[in-house]
């Protein structure tokens, strides 16, 4: 994909060492028009005990938004029951969480045809305007 950018993160975990893989993207359609622009990461991670785990985060102005991409209902109720840790880390950080969604998918993430995120697509023939931006 045209201006690119993959970045993966070491990171540890419960005393694990991981590999994340992380997105950043804007999209670019917007950025002369002086309104607010939507910056969107996705960040990838494969852990040991709850397998694959997918989370496209959103935030415009002062609204975050969440969509996570998980194999199992497991991981899925891992998250659930610590989300009031997500709630007050975002709070901490003058931000609102203003949605927080959950997909099932063994399947993982695709940048060029995953209609969930990229839902909206540029007016000519439907080429995708979105590209990343490697400022985190």
């Amino acid at each position: 994909m045209k201006n690119s950018l993959y970045i993966q993160l070491p990171i540890r975990i419960n005393d694990r060492e991981l590999d994340a893989e992380l997105f950043v993207f804007r999209d670019k359609r917007k950025k002369d028009t002086g309104a607010e622009v939507a910056r969107s990461a996705l960040l990838s991670l494969d852990l040991a005990s709850l397998g694959h785990l997918e989370s496209y985060i959103q935030k415009k102005g002062q609204y975050v938004d969440f969509q996570f991409r998980v194999e199992n209902e497991e991981i899925e109720t891992v998250i659930k029951s610590n989300m009031n840790i997500l709630t007050d880390k975002i709070s901490a950080l003058n931000l609102k969480l203003s949605s927080c969604s959950f997909k099932h998918s063994v399947e993982p993430f695709n940048l060029t045809d995953d209609e969930s995120v990229f839902s909206e697509k540029a007016e000519n023939n439907g080429i995708n305007q979105l590209d990343y931006d490697f400022k985190v």
